[in-house]
């Protein structure tokens, strides 16, 4: 009987140690699933996985590395073996209810699938882009949606979320009605105990007793006066008794000061004339800058301040009463008007923290009857403000901010204006200080008026001679309107192949550049100038109006030009001003935002959108119509502005009375023509002779080759490849096959001779 116990205690022993490898392994996999869902570091399979799982059950399949795991420990636990059915149960119930959820959300797309000729296709595409409830679970939803209808629909996903839950928890229906009545009643003896501590009022006189400010229920306009500050109109009520603690300060705008020793306007007004009979002598003609009165007046404002004043007050009542109904005690301290927003400045009870505000503002915005409502702390203020929508919105003009004194003090020549802030000032940011700037949106938020603004500054401050633009616009008709005016380097560029080619001719200017300072013993761009006043050099500015057309022409050619001139360009005096409407993460790359700190968000359709481009949330709660979040490379939080608006008539009569001037229009072609010895001079490679003679020598032309020859990496390999079949050495690509050598060495040694 020993060697039997010993063989059933060897057997108890090996089927432990299977158990615990298979649950090791399913272990493994769940995770490996997990990164393939929410990273891309899981390689080419984990990558076709992520995508087949998303493909199939859209947004539930994030569930199945939390099902897995305790589908496999509820089955090798031998402590949880009684337990494995039925939370096994409740998690196939459960989960059927959260794709039934899915499909239910996702209805219409559904639909709209099934009316289509390659219905898989849609739902599986749709599901990993998590728009349908993929391809097993749109069929499902579908069937349920048609049979049951929307009411039905949701009565069985409340009822399956509902069972999976009990299954799972072993909680009990009764017991839940049991614990919901219990929660009930002990609600109502609260309430009481609420209502008899209210003061009774006494036949004694009792000495006056003072509430604590955040436990007063006297309604705000007779506890205390709330200022409320109007950036256009005065009327700012402040304390009967001095200035109170509570009053509205606010952020000065970024104004940039003169110095010292700045001339003074007749000074500047008799130096500009000398420039100019001096330029006169030379036969140069001279530029003349365009004038405010070319742009449209500002309108008349209608508003009526003292039932907008009413308004505010009436909303600032209402908020308090919104947030205490959620249990956040806090008072309006302080009201700014903006352009198009209100700023309610909140003081919070302490221990209240702003998330549980910012995760309100849904809430806040269905109570107030407002489309969108953001939350955002006020700058060194202890005070959280809450922005919500005016009702009469004022348009900040282009001639209103051309002219403010923000702009005429600015001393840099690459100063341009956005617009207003919410404290109505105007906002002038400094592209040299930046030194590029990133600006994306969704369509018709404001996007293209913002470019056409920073491009009208830049005309009404710089001559040709002091800033040269080139302009790449593949949608063809958002910049072509400048064509004609002497501060293009070329006419707008609106073929996405010869934009690559322009981007590469800045890079190899920026290198000219950098040999030119070097020579000189000069630093940048400004000490240079100023060493040699004859030749100055421009400034260049790089503007690209849609980034996702490049990107789909020549990606690579495209990122790596971009990148070199962000890394390198600020000291030679070039600037990068990049502008989409497709906010991707396939757009806009990690390698582009890295080295493009300063960005414009506009009003985007999701949270995620509004990461890609700042990094955080919040332009998902714009309002469009130019209402941006400005992010400064200095600051770490956005700033919120209404963009300057200027109209294509003013665009015409700005480019019309430059035009008119008859100056000299001197276009650089080349920049875009050649492309072949452009891209040959910029990938000119060391290894190209010796590869040369390679390929001669084994009569046999592939990457592969090169890089076991020269111990190099396949992009230069394959670089070296396409570089000697420019140059007639070998022929087109043959599918897997090595390419064929058209020439000999005779060939070689003849060409070179000849040369």
């Amino acid at each position: 009987m020993a060697p039997k116990k010993k063989t059933t205690t060897k057997t108890k022993e090996k089927e432990g140690l299977r158990k615990e490898v298979r649950l090791l392994l399913w272990l493994a996999l769940s995770l490996f699933l997990l990164f393939s869902l929410f990273t891309s570091s899981t390689g080419l399979f984990g990558g076709v996985l992520g995508k087949a799982i998303l493909g199939l059950f859209g947004i539930s399949g994030y569930l199945l590395p939390v099902i897995l795991p305790v589908w496999v420990v509820m089955g090798n636990a031998p402590s949880l073996e009684r337990h494995k059915y039925r939370v096994r149960s409740g998690m196939v119930i459960a989960f059927v209810g959260v794709i039934l959820l899915s499909g239910f959300i996702h209805a219409e797309s559904i639909r709209i699938a099934f009316d289509q000729k390659k219905t898989i296709s849609v739902l599986f595409s749709g599901g990993h882009q998590l728009k349908t409830a993929g391809l097993l679970g749109s069929p499902l939803s579908f069937l349920v949606d048609k049979f049951l209808g929307r009411a039905g629909h949701m009565i069985l996903i409340v009822v399956l979320l509902l069972t999976g839950i009990f299954f799972i928890t072993s909680y009990s229906i009764i017991r839940f009605i049991r614990d919901m009545k219990s929660v009930a009643e002990k609600g109502k003896e609260i309430s009481k105990k609420r209502k008899s501590r209210e003061p009774v009022p006494s036949v004694l006189p009792e000495e006056p007793r003072e509430l604590p400010k955040f436990l007063s229920k006297e309604p705000p306009e007779r506890q205390r006066e709330i200022p409320v500050h109007d950036y256009d109109h005065a009327f700012v009520r402040q304390e009967e008794e001095g200035k109170g603690d509570n009053e509205a300060v606010h952020e000065p705008a970024q104004v940039v000061k003169k110095e010292e020793n700045a001339p003074t306007e007749q000074e500047s007004r008799e130096l500009e004339e000398d420039i100019s009979r001096a330029l006169a002598e030379k036969g140069k003609k001279v530029y003349k800058k365009p004038s405010v009165s070319l742009l449209h007046p500002k309108q008349k404002s209608t508003r009526n301040t003292d039932r907008e004043r009413q308004e505010v007050l009436a909303t600032a009542k209402k908020l308090e009463e919104t947030l205490e109904s959620f249990g956040v005690i806090a008072r309006v301290v302080g009201i700014t008007r903006g352009p198009i927003v209100n700023r309610f400045e909140m003081e919070l009870e302490p221990g209240t923290k702003i998330s549980r505000v910012s995760g309100l503002s849904d809430d806040i915005a269905l109570h107030l009857g407002v489309a969108q409502v953001r939350v955002a702390p006020v700058p060194a203020k202890a005070a959280v403000g809450i922005e919500v929508p005016t009702k009469q919105n004022d348009i900040v003009t282009i001639r209103d901010m051309l002219g403010s004194k923000e702009f005429l003090q600015s001393a840099s020549p690459l100063s341009f204006v956005l617009g207003k802030d919410i404290a109505g000032k105007p906002v002038v940011a400094n592209l040299a200080s930046m030194p590029h700037l990133l600006i994306a949106g969704s369509t018709g938020s404001g996007k293209s008026v913002c470019v056409n603004t920073i491009i009208t500054s830049f005309l009404f401050r710089n001559s040709p001679d002091e800033v040269k633009l080139l302009m790449i616009d593949p949608k063809v008709v958002e910049l072509s309107g400048y064509n004609g005016i002497p501060h293009l380097i070329l006419p707008v560029v609106t073929d996405p192949k010869k934009a690559a080619i322009a981007l590469g001719w800045a890079v190899n200017q920026m290198t000219e550049r950098y040999e030119l300072f070097a020579d000189a013993g000069c630093r940048d761009i400004d000490s240079y100038n100023q060493a040699n006043p004859e030749n100055k050099l421009p400034r260049i500015v790089v503007l690209i109006d849609e980034l996702a057309d490049l990107m789909m022409v020549a990606p690579n050619q495209v990122e790596d030009s971009i990148a070199r001139i962000s890394q390198m360009a600020r000291a030679a005096g070039i600037h990068l001003i990049v502008a989409t409407q497709r906010p991707s993460a396939d757009v806009i790359t990690g390698l582009i935002k890295t080295n493009i700190p300063a960005r414009i968000a506009f009003s985007v359709s999701s949270a995620i959108d509004s990461r890609i481009i700042l990094d955080m949330g919040g332009a998902e709660k714009l309002l469009g119509r130019g209402d941006m979040l400005f992010l400064p490379p200095t600051s770490s939080k956005p700033r919120r502005i209404q963009g300057a608006f200027i109209a294509d008539e003013e665009i015409q009569s700005v480019v019309r009375f430059i035009k008119n001037q008859d100056m000299e229009v001197e276009y650089d072609e080349n920049v875009v023509q050649g492309s072949v010895e452009v891209e040959t001079r910029q990938v000119e490679d060391e290894l190209l002779p010796d590869a040369i003679r390679v390929v001669l020598d084994q009569r046999s032309a592939s990457a592969s080759l090169l890089q076991r020859k020269f111990r190099i990496g396949y992009s230069r390999a394959g670089r070296l490849v396409d570089m000697m079949e420019e140059r007639g050495i070998v022929g087109p690509p043959q599918g897997s096959k090595p390419r064929e050598v058209l020439v000999d060495f005779y060939d070689i040694q003849q060409s070179e001779e000849e040369a």
